[in-house]
């Protein structure tokens, strides 16, 4: 079921993700990890243990007037062109960086079509980082992500 303002020709529909920190730098050992599933609205967010035994697993379907402020701004489109921004144009939105770490990503878009990246600095005007935020004022456990 898709939700009203979804469009599957310029939204992803889903984003995966996860901090990864030195020197496991792809986060194979991560213990916790956020996916945001915007077809369904779905914020999910997993917890291991750290004997790795058991995950706790959070979520929270977000509601259609929540949806329609993600879906302004966090396009596939969008988050190439800011892909593509070079980093002196990036430098002077610069607000933060992974202390020792990155954030991974993992996009999942029309016709399933995949793609990943990272980041290791934050920027204000980063669709992921602004969908971050999102999802740390609309979620109840929003606080909870790393």
């Amino acid at each position: 079921m898709s939700r009203i303002g979804f469009d599957k020709g310029i939204h992803p529909y889903q984003l995966q993700l996860r901090i990864c920190s030195f020197p496991d730098t792809q986060g194979i050992q991560n213990r916790n990890s956020v996916t945001l599933n915007l077809q369904e609205g779905r914020i999910t967010s997993y917890y291991t243990d750290e004997d790795q035994v058991s995950t706790a697993i959070k979520e929270y379907v977000a509601s259609d007037d929540e949806l329609k402020e993600l879906y302004d701004f966090l396009t596939v489109d969008a988050i190439e062109q800011f892909k593509a921004m070079p980093d002196s144009e990036k430098s002077q939105y610069e607000i933060g960086y992974y202390d020792w770490a990155s954030l991974r990503y993992l996009m999942v878009s029309k016709d399933g079509q995949i793609s990943d990246g990272s980041r290791h600095r934050v920027y204000s005007n980063d669709p992921i980082e602004m969908a971050i935020q999102w999802m740390r004022k609309t979620s109840p456990f929003g606080q909870d992500f790393w």
